[in-house]
């Protein structure tokens, strides 16, 4: 009858309603879930570079000799981190530093998707962190501001990535001084 097709047609239009609301936020999660993954591969990318002893011609402009590979992350430039080679030809000290003593080579820029921010950066306090891998182990230094914790140490440095239009959707990635990823 007449009312029975109007009753289906009302409760396909709620479920259609209902799917298309968590279809909406589950894509963002998705997007939010993939970044973080991205995130994760380029840390192990970075590792993988000073293991294979990745030839670099940045270091060879009279910056110094390649000691190692680290990324960058600061919530200054909350949509994008940086994967460096480092010149010095020792261990840097604190942090990714592109002058100075460090002599530090960007080289990629890498931007998260439009919908994703850095929300926070911690290693201890501060507002900036680099991982860095020195051959041939690899060593692991993190170094948040101006302060570095070395291989022995179990301190943990975290990224927390989140969707732009919902904050408080987020995706946690913490690297220990030993190089372990983990995404939360």
């Amino acid at each position: 009858t007449l009312i029975e097709m109007l009753v289906v047609l009302a409760i396909m239009g709620i479920l259609s309603g209902i799917s298309i609301v968590n279809w909406r936020s589950g894509q963002g999660e998705l997007v939010l879930q993939r970044e973080a993954h991205k995130v994760s591969q380029d840390i192990r990318r970075a590792m993988e570079f000073t293991l294979r002893a990745r030839e670099s011609t940045v270091c060879d402009s009279g910056s110094g000799s390649l000691s190692g590979y680290g990324i960058y992350f600061t919530v200054n430039t909350a949509t994008s981190y940086i994967i460096y080679a480092n010149c010095s030809g020792e261990l840097p000290g604190p942090g990714y530093k592109d002058s100075g003593g460090n002599r530090d080579i960007s080289i990629e820029n890498i931007s998260l998707d439009k919908s994703v921010e850095i929300a926070s950066v911690t290693v201890g306090a501060g507002d900036d962190w680099s991982i860095a891998f020195y051959p041939p182990d690899p060593k692991v230094e993190v170094c948040g501001n101006d302060a570095c914790v070395g291989v022995n140490s179990f301190t943990v440095a975290s990224v927390t990535l989140a969707l732009k239009n919902d904050p408080t959707r987020q995706r946690v990635i913490t690297v220990n001084a030993r190089g372990v990823i983990d995404i939360n």
